[in-house]
């Protein structure tokens, strides 16, 4: 319980961690992994698996450049960027952000197989659709 109310206390939230912590070096690979992973859906992930990578998208971005910017500051000591609490802010923004996008995916998907096999189903009745699809194929 000290514990806790040692974190919660502004002395330490909105202070200057040091620079040479545990933390430093996995929350650059963190935030780096975060935006490789943002830039390897932009460019390579094609298709239907698109629609629904795409919503990563912005988060990855947002939260692992606000995350670098975070640990550069925290490198030059600049005083409200650097804090702990700022850090807090990103991550707490991550997870709600994750939880949102579970809960419409979750909500979504559904949906999108009903509607795409009722799509299917349909369209194997119409004249020119399933011999297109033969070509193609």
């Amino acid at each position: 319980m000290d514990q806790l109310l040692q974190f919660f206390s502004s002395d330490f939230l909105f202070s200057v961690p040091p620079v040479k912590s545990n933390f430093y070096l996995p929350l650059i690979i963190f935030f780096g992994i975060l935006i490789i992973a943002a830039v390897i859906i932009l460019i390579f992930v094609k298709g239907e698996l698109r629609k629904f990578l795409r919503t990563l998208i912005t988060p990855f971005l947002t939260v692992g450049i606000l995350g670098l910017i975070h640990l550069a500051s925290r490198y030059e000591r600049l005083a409200w960027l650097a804090s702990r609490f700022f850090l807090v802010l990103i991550i707490a923004t991550f997870i709600i952000w994750m939880i949102a996008l579970a809960i419409w995916l979750a909500d979504y998907l559904p949906k999108y197989r009903k509607n795409k096999f009722t799509d299917e189903k349909f369209n194997k009745y119409l004249p020119g659709t399933s011999q297109k699809s033969k070509v193609k194929s």
